[in-house]
């Protein structure tokens, strides 16, 4: 995410880590493991990396149910639209800014997790 330089003003973020995932094979969408994999990412990769980090933001294209949920069950809060031009042919995109809140989670932004 980030990939163009308006990101971080249209979020209202700049201080903010984004992250992005895909499963590519439809057969393991809707059995928990997108949840699972972004938690264990953002705890295991993104607080790693960025110990002084207070929140974590992932924008999936409004349409995409399967990663609004698994968003959500992450911990994740809804929050702002925002229109996104595509890299392929310049065409815009909706997607929901989501916010993981560190402190609200794990308690601390200094990467060290109960």
């Amino acid at each position: 995410m980030g990939a163009y330089d308006g990101y971080a003003v249209k979020t209202g973020a700049p201080d903010a880590v984004g992250i992005d995932y895909l499963i590519g094979d439809p057969r393991l969408v809707g059995n928990g493991l997108g949840t699972r994999l972004i938690w264990e990412f953002c705890r295991d990769v993104v607080l790693d990396q960025y110990d002084d980090v207070t929140r974590i933001l992932a924008s999936p294209d409004h349409r995409n149910q399967p990663s609004l949920r698994a968003l959500a069950k992450a911990g994740f809060i809804d929050g702002i639209w925002i229109d996104v031009p595509t890299e392929v042919d310049g065409r815009v995109t909706t997607e929901v800014v989501y916010t993981l809140g560190v402190p609200r989670i794990f308690g601390t932004s200094s990467g060290v997790i109960a």
